[in-house]
């Protein structure tokens, strides 16, 4: 390690104590819900078809007491909902009982597993648990039974735009239509999931349903229309009574052998050919996953899709590969890793889970090239809770090899109050075509509210900052970038023509690259979105804007419309 890379991360260790030691008023938040229920040992499993009919369900006391977000923001629900839930020694079993006062209205979509089937009749939940109020796994299904699983970092900070949607775990689900609504059971094995070890659990929980009839949406522990999502961990309610459990033994393989004999005419010797490989998921502790790959096969994973790439850049591939997906969002704070970049692995191993307050990720992996160059990449991600709502972490990132690379950095999560998070990072980069001004700050401050949300931005990167062979910053080579900009918008609920809410929005960005010698900048100055009951919606936008390229400057404007029926854009 060279003085310069000691030096750069003695000053990224003394920015994160700094940052520490700003952290107050994150602590002092409390955890506001009063929403408590108890979970019951079984030692009858019951059968997962949906009907809440076995006698085991009789032990569970019922919770209930919906409260809508809308249409009427903080009353009860009409159409309420009873939760039930039991375990034993490997399953987590919850019973779900969705009143309904108009039964013949209950509809769903019927699309593949993880579709998007919102806002017919469905109910989901989340499970936290930790307990740390930040992180939760996300299960959802429709009254057809169609299921959708997610996992949920930082309490939500991203939205639904910012959920880990690649985790699939292994869980049972089925749904009954009878003359009061419809019901669902849950079977969700205690293996699907990470906890610490411990005699006694409290999770957290919470619960929405979306309820067709009258367009209900509604939470067990309520949450209001500025915080909006089911995805605000620490709005959940608690769940006690879960004890003497264990993960069990976690581990799944996944090997494959192909072989082939092939003779040819033209060839007098015959030949065979053949492959082999092995995919390994181990649980360490109930808290630590090992996933280990040795020539891996990618052969039946999906296909990209396929787009036109009309910029100067590079375009971003989603990560589909299954040994990269086990907590992908952990590792992809301030983009200086990017899975993609190691292409064809042909041994790699990765360590993720949390210990107390602790996240870590580790990655090592090396990757098979043509031009016999095999370089090996590294990645070390640390994270620590701070209060109920904020955190703080480090990421190193390496490549060796002719085209090595290496970066660290640090991010803060600051939580203000509920709604307002402050976003900071600092970055530096070393290696191949890394020049000496080598520094990337971010800063953003968000604030989730119904009728005035708002977000400012900033970002400083350095001419010399470089890290295409390991992360994902799309950029000119060798030219500096100062970016700031501002987004918020102004909404309301007029009621008529079966209009759900109404955005009027304006956004301002400004960029200044070093190559020329003024701001570019684009405003959109008329931003409008129109949301019915439906699920239909409308959105026209006019911008006008000033670019620079090759020190000339270009003006116009555009505009753009957008319809969608029942989710579908047009």
């Amino acid at each position: 390690m060279t003085m310069s890379t000691v030096y750069a991360t003695k000053r990224i260790l003394a920015w994160i104590l700094w940052g520490a030691a700003l952290v107050v008023t994150p602590s002092a938040q409390a955890h506001e819900s009063d929403k408590e229920m108890h979970a019951f040992r079984t030692h009858v499993q019951p059968k997962i078809d949906g009907a809440l009919d076995d006698e085991c369900w009789a032990t569970a006391i019922p919770s209930t007491g919906f409260i809508l977000i809308e249409p009427h923001e903080g009353v009860a629900a009409t159409n309420q909902t009873f939760i039930r839930i039991l375990y034993d020694a490997d399953y987590l079993y919850i019973g779900l009982d969705m009143i309904d006062e108009e039964p013949s209205n209950i509809e769903g979509r019927m699309v593949q597993r993880d579709g998007r089937f919102a806002p017919l009749d469905l109910v989901g939940l989340v499970l936290d648990t930790y307990h740390d109020h930040q992180n939760a796994y996300g299960f959802y299904i429709n009254a057809y039974g169609i299921q959708n699983d997610f996992r949920v970092q930082d309490d939500g900070a991203g939205g639904w735009g910012g959920i880990d949607s690649n985790w699939d775990g292994v869980w049972q689900a089925e749904t009954h239509l009878h003359d009061r609504g419809w019901s669902a059971e849950l079977a969700i094995p205690f293996k699907t999931l990470r906890f610490p070890e411990s005699e006694q659990h409290t999770w957290g929980l919470n619960v929405q349903r979306i309820a067709r009839t009258y367009t209900e949406n509604s939470n067990w522990s309520f949450i209001s229309r500025d915080v909006r999502y089911l995805l605000k961990v620490s709005k959940a309610g608690h769940l006690h009574g879960i004890g003497r459990i264990k993960q069990g033994l976690h581990l799944e393989t996944l090997p494959y052998a192909t072989g082939r004999y092939e003779k040819r005419r033209d060839q007098p010797t015959e030949g065979w050919a053949g492959d082999l490989g092995l995919d390994l998921k181990y649980g360490i502790a109930s808290n630590l996953t090992l996933d280990a790959t040795i020539n891996p096969d990618f052969a039946h994973i999906e296909a990209d899709e396929n787009q036109i790439n009309l910029t100067r850049f590079e375009l971003f591939l989603k990560e589909k590969r299954p040994f990269f997906i086990e907590g992908q969002k952990l590792f992809t704070p301030m983009d200086l890793f990017y899975s993609r970049r190691i292409s064809d692995p042909d041994v790699g191993s990765k360590v993720t889970g949390k210990i107390g307050k602790n996240s870590i990720g580790l990655i090592a992996a090396r990757n098979r090239q043509a031009d016999g160059d095999k370089p090996h990449f590294g990645v070390l991600r640390l994270k620590r809770d701070l209060g109920v709502n904020s955190s703080i972490g480090a990421l190193a990132v390496g490549k060796d090899g002719s085209l090595g690379q290496q970066a660290v950095g640090s991010d803060l999560v600051l939580s203000l109050d509920e709604n307002a998070k402050l976003f900071l990072s600092s970055a530096m980069s070393f290696g191949t075509d890394v020049g000496e001004q080598n520094r990337m700050h971010t800063g953003r401050l968000t604030r989730n509210s119904d009728r005035l949300p708002f977000e400012v931005w900033g970002s400083w990167i350095d001419a010399g900052f470089n890290v295409d062979q390991i992360g994902f910053i799309p950029r000119d080579a060798n030219v500096g970038e100062r970016e700031f900009g501002v987004d918020g918008s102004y909404s309301f609920r007029p009621h008529f023509l079966g209009i759900k809410k109404i955005y009027l929005g304006q956004e301002l960005i400004a960029e200044q690259r070093t190559s020329e010698e003024g701001w570019e900048w684009q405003w959109s100055n008329v931003d409008v979105y129109v949301n019915r009951w439906d699920d239909s919606s409308a959105w026209f936008t006019h911008e006008n804007w000033q670019l620079r390229w090759q020190q000339n400057t270009y003006n116009g404007d555009s505009f753009e419309d957008r319809a969608q029926r029942r989710g579908r854009w047009h």
